[in-house]
């Protein structure tokens, strides 16, 4: 239908290039402006490695949390390449970023966090390590049937708030592992 729209583009596992967006107008169901939809790609100037123990990760994600907004960026994220390595591009500021356990449901790694200082220009260099896992369990159906590709949340009983980096996926025999510091949680 007639309308203005943004379209993002999103790399996938790119440590050289970041998502980007274009706003189009269609009337009459023809595209109006810019005239393209041709989407120029951002040079990223947050890079890092994630690992866990003594290994990269590759192919995890990594999501954005703004510290002075207290909001997760919808649709700024960064995914690592087969090295482990990633790259984004943020604005300048003072952000989160959380990577998570390998997508095939780890249960010897938690997610991983760590804090940059997004500068007004240069890039900076921020690492994460995923730390070993403290809670470890599985899912399972009320037929004890392992469920995986499940996700799982953890919230904190005494703030009765998500965590908000604390999360998993379950392997294909549904298990999982978390980090979790101390405290209960449903």
């Amino acid at each position: 239908p007639d309308g203005t729209y943004t379209l993002q583009a999103m790399p996938q596992s790119s440590t050289t290039v970041t998502s980007s967006t274009v706003t189009i107008t269609v009337i009459g169901g023809q595209l109006q402006t810019p005239g393209s939809a041709n989407i120029l790609l951002g040079a990223p100037n947050v890079t890092g490695q994630v690992t866990g123990g003594s290994n990269v990760i590759p192919f995890t994600s990594i999501n954005v949390f703004d510290n002075t907004t207290n909001q997760y960026l919808n649709n700024i994220f960064a995914n690592t390449d087969q090295n482990g390595n990633y790259g984004i591009s943020l604005p300048a500021g003072s952000y989160t970023l959380t990577a998570r356990a390998p997508f095939n449901g780890s249960t010897t790694l938690g997610a991983g966090s760590a804090t940059v200082i997004v500068p007004t220009s240069g890039t900076v260099v921020t690492n994460i390590t995923l730390p070993a896992s403290n809670v470890t369990g599985t899912v399972k159906d009320s037929g004890a049937n392992a469920i995986g590709n499940s996700f799982i949340e953890v919230r904190n009983d005494a703030t009765q708030q998500d965590l908000p980096n604390a999360f998993a996926s379950t392997n294909f025999s549904g298990a999982f592992g978390l980090s979790l510091p101390d405290g209960t949680y449903d």
